[in-house]
């Protein structure tokens, strides 16, 4: 399956993106609407106060106290009203942003789960956390202070627009036209914005890269001194970023200016004109009074348009980056169900062909059977597809050719998640949760008891090491298990694989990189798990390698060889080459091993 196109700008401008943040809305209307209806009291009360203006003027001027107490305790009233309408409208619009990004976060974290493996591998995740972190940001800033201004603003600027003209309409005529000018140079101005936000996201999701990696490779990065290097890299992405938001910080300045021009000319103007007019006849003091007032709420939702423009252009951008998140394939769902009472023939791989990229072939026409309850080594120079073999086994990928059966079952018909449940994976690579030893090991399996965890532990060799840490089982380790050695963590996988108990175990070189102790000890409980299990071990060590029932020589995605350790050892050339330099290197690394005890012991 080949993931979609990433998101472009006619993509943003779709109207499609409005529409599918309407269905996430849905489900919580009565937030929106009570927003919405407070907006609408507002706009209401602050339309009824220009007239109550001009009627308590009006009464002072014609010396009427009762009018004039009864109209300050009408406008104290309607005060009290727009302090609890802009009470509830910030409550409601709140509620409605914590509920709608709740529900987006979890729509994109499920995706996640089932999204194909080709975009996660493709996009770094420091890219992907991004959008799940920054562009979220800006959404819920969005729906919780933004999204009033679509309705009050604009019904504010309509309604006092309305009642200007009432009062004196050459007046409005006069105090309009910089407004008018200020508007239409907004729209110029703001057109590229859109597309400058995009592009800045984008740059932000790598800067996030960089430093994610610098985070998560630490012991890498200051190992070789690749801080200069790295920081490089990081400092040019932040000056690029920089450069652009100096640029949309540019804009913004400049839409504030026309904003502040908006708020004060037509208000200087429409005194000078209005007393002037005042002096003709032509407008009484208290209208003038109420026009002035009603100007300041026509000229700021004017000024406020321009930000509309803006957060609509970047809520679009913001959100159309999202949604290619969820627009990405994913995993079939679906199929048959794994019948347990007949495991026979557990794996065969008839004529596969796989590429990752088009034009670069990994499998050419691979073929064979794996026996049930045997142990299957797969060897080969790196390169020649042995994960890729794994990886099909688990589902990850679909084969562009020929077919893979689990159990006598096409694997293409068969419910991923239950061959999955069926499957044990310890690789070299072990992912652990920032969480405890005891959840780690049974994170696969519900309800399970502290003696199986601990029985498990026993035989992964890993049980002493986990009693002797400060909280025993119940100790945190750290994100990724930064808190343990490369052989515990090992440990820690394989008593989760002896825990989970799958009949297909793969093993992705687990012992490539320990040290001989680490090594031992891993090997002993890898023997314990094997047992009765079906089993493809990618291996590099000669102790794996010799105890296999088979052994599949692979080179450039084909078969080359296939036998035995004996059997290989007499009519295969690459298996001798390949088996020569495992014995070389071993016998290197035992020589530097004792030039390491030997130092240690003169220390």
């Amino acid at each position: 399956m080949q993931t979609k196109q990433n998101v472009n700008e006619k993509d943003i401008n779709s109207f499609g993106t409005i529409k599918r943040m309407v269905k996430y809305a849905k489900p919580y209307w009565y937030f929106l609407l009570i927003s919405t209806v407070m907006s609408l009291a507002l706009v209401g009360i602050h339309l009824y106060q220009s007239q109550a203006i001009t009627d308590l003027v009006q009464s002072l001027r014609e010396g009427d106290s009762n009018s004039a107490y009864q109209y300050v305790y009408i406008m104290i009233a309607i005060t009290v009203l727009g302090v609890i309408a802009s009470y509830f409208e910030k409550y409601t619009s709140g509620r409605f942003s914590l509920y709608i990004i709740r529900d987006i976060r979890s729509s994109i974290y499920n995706h996640i789960e089932k999204i194909n493996i080709r975009y996660i591998e493709k996009n770094h995740t420091g890219e992907i956390v991004s959008r799940l972190t920054n562009n979220i940001a800006i959404l819920q800033e969005f729906f919780e202070n933004n999204l009033r201004n679509f309705i009050y603003h604009p019904l504010l600027f309509i309604g006092a627009f309305i009642l200007l003209i009432r009062i004196n309409w050459k007046l409005l005529l006069v105090s309009a036209i910089t407004m008018v000018i200020a508007l239409l140079l907004t729209f110029v101005i703001t057109n590229p914005i859109k597309r400058k936000i995009s592009e800045l996201q984008k740059d932000i999701a790598k800067v996030n890269s960089v430093y994610q990696d610098n985070v998560n490779g630490i012991y890498l990065v200051k190992t070789y001194n690749l801080y200069k290097k790295l920081f490089s890299k990081y400092e040019r992405l932040l000056d690029i970023t920089l450069f652009k938001s100096l640029k949309i910080e540019k804009i913004n300045s400049l839409l504030v200016s026309i904003g502040t021009v908006l708020s004060i000319v037509p208000i200087i103007v429409s005194i000078v004109y209005g007393g002037y007019l005042s002096i003709k006849g032509e407008i009484r003091p208290e209208n003038l009074l109420s026009f002035i007032y009603l100007l300041d709420f026509l000229a700021n939702s004017a000024g406020v348009l321009p930000k509309i423009i803006t957060d609509y252009k970047s809520f679009i951008a913001v959100s159309a980056h999202l949604f290619e998140i969820l627009d990405q394939d994913i995993e079939r769902e679906g199929g048959l169900s794994i019948d347990k009472t007949s495991l026979e023939h557990p794996i065969k791989f008839e004529n596969i062909k796989f590429s990752y990229d088009e034009g670069k072939v990994v499998l050419d026409g691979l073929s064979f059977e794996i026996q049930k309850g045997k142990t299957t080594a797969l060897v080969g120079s790196s390169g020649s597809g042995k994960s890729t073999i794994i990886k099909l086994i688990c589902g990850f990928y679909e084969v562009s050719h020929g077919q893979i059966k689990l159990w006598d079952k096409p694997l293409t018909g068969l419910n991923l998640k239950e061959v999955r449940s069926n499957i044990s994976l310890v690789s070299q690579d072990i992912y652990l949760l920032p969480s405890t030893v005891a959840e780690n090991i049974s994170y696969s399996i519900e309800n399970v008891a502290m003696k199986d965890i601990i029985d498990a532990s026993t035989a992964a060799n890993a049980h002493e090491f986990i009693e002797k840490l400060p909280e025993g089982y119940n100790s945190i380790i750290g994100e990724r298990g930064n808190s343990l050695s490369g052989g515990q963590k090992q440990r820690i996988a394989i008593a989760r694989a002896i825990l989970k108990d799958s009949p297909i175990l793969l093993l992705d070189e687990p012992t490539s990189a320990l040290d001989t102790h680490s090594e031992i000890l891993v090997q002993e409980s890898l023997e314990r798990i094997t047992k009765n299990k079906t089993v493809i071990v990618i291996a590099h060590r000669l102790s794996t390698i010799k105890k296999a029932d088979e052994i599949i020589v692979l080179d450039k995605g084909k078969i080359v060889g296939r036998g035995t350790h004996q059997e290989l050892l007499e009519k295969s050339d690459l298996y001798r080459q390949l088996y020569k330099g495992q014995i070389n290197e071993k016998a290197d690394k035992n020589s530097r091993e004792k030039k390491e005890d030997v130092q240690v012991d003169r220390n």
